[in-house]
């Protein structure tokens, strides 16, 4: 008995041992292990930062070039370290004494207007010929309108009895001796007879052509006895001031903005004389012709006198201020 009882014993630590070295190598095996996988999972980490650093690299080298991208204007080379709006300036030296290259410059009327009747019917009178100077709303000619004078007439009179007869019931009007009927009937009478009145005279005011500007009679398409319809009958242009519109090639594109000022040389035909004129950049138009590579502009140029004539070809001679662009990207 003692020896079943020393035998269980004996083998019960047995037990306890082999429990224990099983305890004791795993903990040894799992030690190697995370030694091992140490620097496996470092080495991943420097891979992944290595990686990340040479994108933002790549990034920033891109970046770079996009920022190193040089816009020519004004023939200066402005390199464009940021994002917003630049501006371009050329002094004045740069281009003062320097000509444009203009492919054509013509001197225009400010404004050319071909004036028509607004109603149908025949001429009565022309009180104008061409080349007279005329002033804003001057009458230029004048309709047949007697049917429509004869209205006219009628509807005066009628507005005339219509206020005397509320004024010959006035009275009564104000004292109340009359019917609320009868009060908004007189009060009726007084402003339709108004309204005819202002209609006969509309009436008479078409047959009327008046200049809607000041300047000079071009040109007489009709006579006296003529029938008008919708064509024109007059036209009237305006040379104070007048319009130098240019075209010029796209590689003078931002020589001229608008407000300043340039020297025009004007050019007779059949002379060899040339007259230079100060004018003043009203409008550069922001579209290039892709078709031709143009784009135009337009000068205006004073002229109170009236001595300028349209129709001269010019060439801008001289830049008399600084030149700005403004490129916007």
């Amino acid at each position: 008995m003692f020896n079943k009882q020393f035998w269980g014993l004996e083998l019960g630590l047995k037990k306890v041992i082999l429990v224990m070295m099983m305890a004791v190598l795993s903990t040894v095996c799992l030690s190697q292990e995370t030694t091992q996988a140490g620097p496996s999972i470092s080495k991943t980490k420097d891979i992944a930062k290595n990686t990340e650093q040479e994108q933002k690299k790549e990034e920033e080298k891109k970046q770079e070039q996009e920022d190193s991208e040089i816009i020519k204007a004004n023939g200066a080379k402005v390199k464009i370290t940021s994002k917003k709006p630049v501006t371009l300036v050329s002094k004045v030296g740069d281009d003062t004494g320097k000509k444009l290259s203009v492919v054509s410059c013509l001197l225009k009327p400010s404004q050319r207007l071909r004036l028509s009747s607004q109603v149908h019917g025949v001429l009565d009178e022309v009180h104008i010929t061409q080349g007279d100077q005329v002033e804003k709303d001057q009458l230029l000619m004048t309709l047949e309108s007697s049917v429509e004078k004869a209205q006219l007439d009628i509807a005066r009179n009628e507005a005339k009895y219509a206020q005397k007869n509320f004024e010959r019931n006035k009275q009564a009007v104000e004292e109340s001796i009359l019917s609320d009927k009868l009060r908004d009937e007189l009060f009726r009478q007084v402003n339709l007879a108004k309204l005819e009145q202002k209609k006969a005279a509309a009436l008479v005011s078409q047959r009327r052509i008046q200049s809607p500007i000041e300047g000079y009679v071009y040109r007489v398409y009709a006579n006296e006895g003529e029938r008008v319809a919708d064509k024109p009958v007059v036209e009237v242009i305006d040379l104070d001031p007048l319009h130098a519109d240019i075209v010029m090639k796209a590689d003078q594109f931002g020589r001229l903005t608008p407000g300043m000022a340039v020297s025009l040389a004007l050019q007779y035909s059949g002379s060899t004389a040339r007259s230079l004129v100060t004018g003043t950049v009203a409008v550069v138009d922001p579209v290039i012709d892709g078709n031709n590579g143009t784009f135009s502009a337009r000068i205006e140029v004073a002229n109170p006198e009236g001595d300028i004539p349209a129709g001269l070809k010019c060439q801008v001679d001289q830049l008399n201020h600084e030149v700005v662009s403004r490129v916007e990207y």
